[in-house]
């Protein structure tokens, strides 16, 4: 496995494949000097320039994007807990105040689920193609990383943060939503040709 691998399949999710090949290729060189840490930073600020550029041409595409990336990851989450509460793995209906009561197996389930969720979200929307050299997968990634700061800095300024909240906000939305969303673009992107459909309105 080549070491650019994860940094060039992340920027193909915001630009052309020869394009990302050549920044993740930049990018490795120049973190021989500096560092993991510093690769990890500058990716994902390369990657959110990307979007905000791709953004900022097709704004109108980009939130529908957004929104049907809400709708299929909706979808998706509610058939998979009606699902759940049917085979009896875990109630319908949980309280945020008793999530920490569950017993282990439902918590796993859970989490699991949100991956799925996530996943299938991100392969379903990756599957439609680019739009202006931005994979369909990125407006919900953004979404649920602005979700993470806001509610991570909400919770800071009101004085009341929680370690539950900020473990959810800096821990849980990365790895349970984010990266498996991401993961799913990146798996559509490797398709078969006949699975995407153009988004062309």
């Amino acid at each position: 496995m080549r070491n650019g691998l994860i940094p060039e399949a992340l920027l193909s999710l915001t630009s052309p494949p020869d394009r990302a090949e050549s920044m993740a290729g930049d990018l490795l060189e120049e973190a021989r000097s500096r560092g993991g840490f510093w690769l990890a930073a500058a990716l994902a600020g390369v990657v959110l320039a990307m979007f905000f550029q791709a953004f900022g041409a097709a704004r109108v595409r980009t939130l529908r994007l957004l929104a049907l990336g809400l709708v299929v990851w909706f979808a998706v989450y509610v058939a998979a807990r009606v699902g759940g509460a049917l085979i009896g793995v875990e109630p319908l209906l949980i309280d945020a105040r008793d999530i920490g009561a569950l017993p282990l197996g439902t918590l796993l389930y859970l989490g699991g689920l949100l991956m799925l969720a996530n996943v299938v979200t991100g392969f379903v929307l990756g599957c439609r193609g680019a739009v202006n050299g931005m994979s369909p997968v990125m407006p919900l990634a953004v979404f649920w990383a602005a979700t993470a700061l806001v509610g991570f800095c909400s919770d800071v300024a009101s004085g009341t943060p929680t370690w539950y909240c900020t473990l959810i906000y800096l821990g849980g939305l990365p790895l349970l939503y984010i990266a498996p969303l991401l993961l799913g673009g990146i798996l559509a992107s490797h398709a078969a040709p006949a699975l995407r459909v153009g988004f062309s309105r």
